[in-house]
């Protein structure tokens, strides 16, 4: 009713380790879905925030074209290179 400047999806959740050692999650929209938060938000001049802890919620904001990755625990040298070479902004909060 009083207007949005961003908007916060949830990339993902059910956040666990693996045994190759990386912090996965169960990724929540399909990327097709994503996409349509991330273009519709855009459509309107909005910024999308992505809630997003593991590799996998991380890797598919990413594939969305999210502004920002908000915690991103889960971040790996290749996803953080990846951030950087699109613009994002990682938000980070500390345990």
């Amino acid at each position: 009713m009083y207007g949005a400047d961003w908007i916060k999806y949830y990339s993902d959740g059910c956040v666990r380790f693996d045994a190759d050692g990386r912090l996965h999650s169960r990724v929540i929209f399909t990327d097709e879905e994503a996409r349509a938060i991330v273009d519709e938000s855009h459509r309107l001049g909005k910024k999308v925030a992505a809630h997003a802890i593991g590799s996998d919620g991380i890797a598919a904001a990413l594939r969305a074209g999210a502004d920002t990755i908000e915690h991103g625990d889960g971040l790996t040298d290749e996803l953080m290179d990846e951030v950087v070479r699109k613009g994002m902004y990682w938000v980070p909060t500390s345990p």
